[in-house]
């Protein structure tokens, strides 16, 4: 938890060692953790670019602490394009870039991927919308994620790991569902929401002796928290995070050091001057326990821009 001011102070695996650790993270940019699908209002286009700054210095052993001879620092770009159709049904597409650093500690040896990284376009759909009387929301989506970033670089003849690509290689099914309830005249408001993601199977990144293809293991996201309203332009929020993967497979065989269960803790500033509104959050986990020996994020910050369009009558 140190270095909790830095992520403030931003914009723009396979190596040997005393600790082999794998990444906790899949290949490309996390969708299922960067899904922010707030809906638009009907007729009306919303863009959003986002920057995302993970830093990974951490090496947990089960849930404690080891030194690790190595780090890793993921940055990604996502720009999130939504229309909404109607007050019930809006669109969401999702276009990323990823810039992956990977430093072995106490050497010069530095090791840099970067690329456009996997799309994915979703389906939403309002079940509840708030009113003067009922203020909440509960909407539901789904979305199909489009292996477009490379899973195929390699260092000279020998591929990357998995887990340093750019894009994942694989098809991906995803759920989500969000429930928000508000208590106006009182500022503030609570919501809690799930993503759950079922990956496909790489079959672009091959194990050049078996053959085999490389399946992430599925994602499950749990969210609860508040946002306090002021009556200027800020908004603050703050929410816990529970994530759960299950183990990755290379073929049939299981990869012992993937897989494991973490809980973050996550804060945000919106600043609100329609039609624009900024958001600035960090990411900070309180809690991990992990299968075999993994690197993990220290902490994670992000700042996303966004814009509403009104759009044509048709």
């Amino acid at each position: 938890m140190r270095n909790i001011l830095l992520p403030f102070w931003f914009i723009l695996i396979l190596l040997p060692g005393t600790v082999s650790a794998q990444a906790c993270c899949s290949a490309g940019t996390p969708i299922a953790g960067s899904l922010d699908l707030s809906i638009p209002e009907a007729n009306t286009w919303r863009l959003t670019l986002s920057y995302e700054y993970n830093v990974l210095d951490d090496v947990i052993a089960g849930s404690n602490e080891i030194k690790g001879l190595r780090s890793r620092l993921s940055q990604s770009v996502l720009l999130d394009i939504s229309y909404g159709y109607n007050s019930r049904i809006s669109l969401t597409g999702l276009f990323t870039y990823l810039r992956q650093t990977r430093k072995l500690n106490g050497s010069n040896t530095t090791t840099v991927v970067s690329g456009a990284g996997d799309a994915a376009l979703f389906l939403i759909y309002s079940i509840l919308n708030p009113s003067i009387i009922k203020q909440r929301r509960w909407a539901t989506g789904i979305g199909l994620k489009f292996p477009t970033g490379a899973s195929d670089i390699k260092n000279g003849s020998v591929p990357f790991s998995a887990d340093l690509q750019p894009g994942s290689g694989s098809w991906d099914g995803v759920f989500w569902t969000s429930f928000s309830q508000g208590y106006l005249p009182i500022r503030f408001s609570w919501f809690v929401g799930s993503t759950y993601r079922i990956n496909g199977t790489n079959n672009r990144y091959k194990n050049t002796a078996s053959g085999l293809g490389y399946h992430f293991g599925n994602e499950f996201l749990l969210n609860l928290g508040g946002v306090y309203s002021t009556k200027s332009l800020f908004n603050f929020s703050l929410q816990l995070r529970y994530r759960n993967t299950a183990i990755d497979r290379l073929g049939s065989l299981e990869v012992s050091n993937t897989g494991g269960n973490w809980i973050y803790l996550i804060h945000g500033i919106n600043i609100n001057f329609p039609p624009l509104s900024v958001k600035l959050n960090g990411q900070l986990p309180i809690y991990r326990r992990l299968n075999d020996i993994q690197l993990t994020t220290s902490y994670r910050a992000g700042i996303s821009l966004s814009m509403d369009l009104a759009g044509h009558t048709y």
